[in-house]
């Protein structure tokens, strides 16, 4: 594995475990600071991928059409999810959620969270160092 998506990996599992905290935290105050900290890392991640995962994809995706339907997929769903999660940041911020509704956000977040993490690091971060780094 190359050592970027090694960081790329140790960073989905900082996200994580600080979602985990978020679940944990029994004060609004604390789990607003949590939820910070995931949303500075998930545009810190995010900006990460944009600049220096994508861009190679893209280049070999142009050699090869089913890898370019699946990273298509990938680059839609990821602008799904992270509209998803700003809504609810945004939300959130301002008071606009009872706390049920919080607590449902927060599963229904981390669902859609734990299964992108897994999709990339089985597929979008294999087919990188596959195609990219071939390490």
């Amino acid at each position: 594995m190359s050592e970027f998506i090694d960081e790329l990996k140790k960073e989905h599992k900082k996200i994580l475990d600080l979602y985990k905290k978020v679940e944990d935290a029994e004060e609004y105050d604390e789990r607003e600071n949590y939820l910070k900290k995931i949303k500075n890392l998930l545009v810190e991640h995010l900006k990460k991928e944009d600049e220096y995962l994508y861009p190679p994809l893209k280049e070999e995706a142009e050699k090869d059409e089913n890898f370019k339907v699946a990273l298509d997929f990938f680059i839609t769903n990821i602008k799904k999810v992270t509209e998803d999660f700003n809504e609810f940041f945004e939300l959130y911020s301002t008071n606009q959620l009872s706390e049920d509704t919080i607590i449902e956000s927060l599963k229904a977040l981390k669902k859609i969270l734990v299964e992108r993490i897994e999709k990339e690091e089985e597929i979008l971060y294999m087919e990188y160092d596959k195609r990219v780094k071939k390490s």
